[in-house]
């Protein structure tokens, strides 16, 4: 079973290395990997701390509307409908079968090589209209720093 509990930490630490690689041997991969990152740590780890300030939680729970991993999974059908001509090449790229990848949901994973700017600008596109979505479900309780 995945882990869907994210860490702060764990994220964190991935930040360093990659921008060390990065600079070693520059990669679209390496700076798309710390954008989201780092992405991810400002608009989903982050809570007003009780002085009205923006402050880092140092984790998120796994579960949220009762399933364990269900803020981050999706299904074929919804991933159609969200990326409408797009969809196919999605698919492809993200391992999205009707089936699913793990416990008949999908937990999208890029399983192609980079592609030409065009198909990965689509890519880009689709990942954003996923995103968009998938902020209007229930998110995960963030844990305060000890």
């Amino acid at each position: 079973m995945p882990q869907f509990e994210r860490m702060l930490h764990d994220s964190a630490q991935l930040l360093d290395p990659l921008a060390l690689a990065h600079a070693e041997n520059p990669d679209p991969l390496y700076a798309g990997t710390v954008a989201a990152t780092v992405g991810w740590l400002l608009r989903d780890m982050t809570e007003q701390n009780v002085r009205g300030r923006a402050a880092f939680a140092s984790s998120e729970d796994a579960d949220s509307e009762g399933e364990k991993g269900r803020f981050y999974v999706s299904d074929a059908a919804d991933i159609d409908r969200l990326a409408g001509a797009a969809a196919p090449a999605f698919r492809a790229a993200y391992d999205v079968t009707d089936g699913g990848n793990w416990e008949g949901w999908t937990i999208l994973r890029r399983i192609t090589l980079r592609g030409n700017a065009h198909s990965e600008a689509s890519l880009t596109t689709s990942r954003g209209t996923l995103l968009a979505a998938r902020s209007r479900r229930i998110v995960p309780r963030l844990r305060a720093m000890t």
